[in-house]
């Protein structure tokens, strides 16, 4: 799973997206990027938007190959 700052449970968002751990603030543009935090904790709340976190479905090899066919 990529980690997201906006998905962790020790970014507190509101005027500023600040990092309990590392005790520094972010920008909305740093905390969307994909990260390697060692002290990463699953949240699933957006600290941004307020939405679940839902990951994407793993596509089959059957469904690669419909959609192969499909761009020929």
């Amino acid at each position: 799973m990529a980690q997201y700052c906006r998905y962790c449970a020790n970014m507190v968002s509101g005027d500023a997206n600040y990092c309990e751990i590392k005790q520094r603030t972010f920008t909305d543009e740093q905390i969307c990027r994909t990260n390697r935090c060692k002290d990463f904790e699953l949240n699933p709340i957006n600290s941004l938007t307020g939405r679940t976190y839902k990951p994407r479905t793993a596509k089959t090899c059957e469904q690669m190959h419909l959609m192969e066919i499909e761009k020929v």
